[in-house]
């Protein structure tokens, strides 16, 4: 019987649908498993996606529960081409993921609840151009508005 997945890797999955969807001219993927295969040339001409920090913020709630915190998550993309301009250019795949992240609101669960206005590019830039693989390395941070929702049971 297969594992379940967890919230944060179905979340992945349902994020890099949409980038496909955008766009279907790139090959879109989760980041490798292993740090190690992330630079490797086999990951060249691709979107790679993530999900990054969770960023909480303190809470001066009194009531005992449900427990809420109010929190950030960023979700990271890499776009590793060849072409700014040409074929599967990353200028066009910078605007395919803009568009099919931006505002998106992802399904909350009972401890992960987002909230509007949903996904917001807050960084996006060259990373690096890397000369031994004639490619460029550019990145897009997301990050979405949620509530952390714990039931505590030991008060």
């Amino acid at each position: 019987m297969a594992e379940a997945k967890s919230f944060f890797e179905a979340l992945e999955d349902t994020l890099v649908a949409r980038v496909k969807r955008a766009a279907p001219q790139a090959r879109v993927e989760p980041w490798p498993d292993s740090p190690a295969e992330f630079f490797r040339p086999q990951v060249a001409n691709a979107i790679y996606l993530r999900i990054g920090d969770l960023l909480p913020q303190l809470t001066d709630q009194q009531s005992p529960a449900p427990f809420i915190q109010v929190a950030r998550l960023e979700v990271e993309v890499r776009i590793l081409l060849k072409n700014l301009r040409t074929h599967v250019g990353t200028y066009a795949s910078k605007e395919s993921i803009f568009t099919a992240l931006s505002g998106y609101v992802p399904a909350s669960n009972e401890t992960y609840i987002f909230k509007h206005p949903g996904l917001q590019l807050i960084r996006s830039g060259m990373i690096e151009r890397r000369d031994q693989s004639a490619q460029w390395d550019w990145g897009l941070k997301f990050s979405a508005p949620l509530n952390l929702l714990t039931e505590r049971t030991d008060l």
